[in-house]
């Protein structure tokens, strides 16, 4: 993997392998080592697992199609909150409410 790498970023700047591109194929070795080590891989690429993985389950971008006849079962919609205004209702008398407050703390 790492030479395909190289080998492509070669060709790109003309056959001359740049210090950057040497480093990042260290960095990329050392990391899969790493990985190696903790034992997180099989030795392959994450990434290019995950892509020879979708290639094979036929998937191309990033939903999977269902099994063909299979349908998911719909949901009924949620009722839609509306505000008193957009549903036709007056607004709360709040001054009757404070009021009523009022004069319940004032009567103690």
């Amino acid at each position: 993997m790492a030479e395909q790498d190289t080998a492509a970023g070669a060709a790109a700047t003309g056959g001359a392998v740049t210090d950057y591109e040497k480093r990042r194929q260290e960095n990329i070795l050392r990391n899969q080592q790493m990985l190696l080590q903790l034992g997180l891989t099989n030795g392959r690429s994450p990434i290019l697992a995950s892509l020879d993985d979708s290639a094979s389950n036929g998937a191309t971008g990033r939903y999977r199609a269902s099994p063909a006849g299979t349908k998911r079962a719909r949901t009924p919609p949620q009722p839609v909150k509306q505000s008193r205004r957009l549903r036709g209702e007056a607004p709360p008398d709040t001054f009757a409410v404070r009021r009523r407050v009022l004069h319940t703390l004032g009567s103690r």
